[in-house]
């Protein structure tokens, strides 16, 4: 599954239940996402890891791809959070001047082992935050008013930076220290798991194929197409180790035009068979209760 959201808008305050497990879907947010769990958890799959996110925890994540896993608590209770999705201009943009120095000491072994996500218990101020917002969104007032869900991001942001040892204070101070990225990254990842040629990727950027290459290898240094088949790839290994679907069907979804064409592809990227590699890597995760940073679980022979 694939979500994707213009960066050009400004914040998006989204509050949804999910009554069911339906397992794990990629998600591809082309704006930051802060989000608090108020039911169940949320899986949350990075390489060969995972973290989870418990009920009342908050979490920041980078946009671009994600792997996510939205539990319900039980049958009778769905899973509930609250999201909201900025870009990294807008948060260079808020209304306030004193942000707290950035520092590069966060001695924290979540934030030093996954790089484009992490999550902290929110303390009393930080919920009474979130369970305001849930009944503001409840109630549609930022669909009539835009303007709100910009400074309800602004009273957010506030919060957590001046919660110096959160590790999502952390992830926002590394977005304001980052040179943004232009915006054929936000295209190149929009076309992830769809068909694109440069010309299109170039059109789509109002650019000449021969400049959008150009810019990609400034922002990548690597060819558009190149990147693109590394992330499909990538994509086909989180499905082969998370999922029992075929390995033709994951050809399909990874945009290749016939399962012999991703096996070659997949043993010279990884030095195994997609068969090889699923033996040795599938896994799947413990109960939540017990989670909080995990490694796989080996599949069981």
């Amino acid at each position: 599954m694939n979500v994707a959201l213009n960066s050009a808008q400004p914040s998006v305050i989204v509050r949804q239940q999910i009554p069911e497990n339906h397992g794990v879907r990629s998600f591809s947010y082309s704006k930051n996402t802060l989000g608090y769990v108020e039911q169940g958890s949320k899986i949350l799959y990075q390489g060969d890891r995972f973290v989870t996110v418990l009920a009342g925890e908050v979490f920041h994540l980078d946009s671009g791809v994600h792997f996510i896993e939205n539990c319900p608590a039980s049958a009778e209770v769905p899973y509930s959070e609250i999201l909201f999705f900025y870009s990294t201009h807008e948060l260079r943009n808020l209304p306030f001047q004193v942000i707290p120095p950035a520092t590069e000491d966060h001695p924290c072994v979540r934030c030093s082992r996954y790089k484009t996500l992490c999550t902290y218990p929110a303390w009393p101020m930080l919920e009474a935050f979130f369970h305001s917002t849930g009944a503001y969104v409840q109630h549609n007032a930022h669909l009539s008013h835009p303007q709100l869900s910009h400074l309800k991001l602004c009273e957010l942001v506030h919060l957590l930076l001046g919660h110096p040892s959160c590790c999502v204070a952390h992830s926002l101070r590394r977005a304001l220290r980052e040179r943004p990225l232009s915006p054929v990254i936000d295209v190149l990842r929009d076309h992830i798991l769809k068909p694109a040629s440069i010309e299109r990727l170039a059109r789509a950027c109002e650019m000449t194929p021969s400049r959008f290459s150009r810019q990609v290898r400034r922002e990548l240094d690597t060819t558009p197409l190149h990147w693109l088949q590394g992330q499909r790839m990538e994509h086909g290994r989180f499905l082969l180790m998370t999922t029992d679907r075929s390995v033709a069907d994951i050809s399909r979804e990874c945009l290749f035009s016939a399962p012999s064409l991703f096996i070659r592809s997949f043993r010279n990227r990884y030095r195994l068979t997609p068969a090889a590699y699923r033996a040795t890597h599938q896994f799947r995760p413990k109960p939540a209760a017990t989670l909080g940073i995990d490694e796989p679980t080996p599949a069981e022979s």
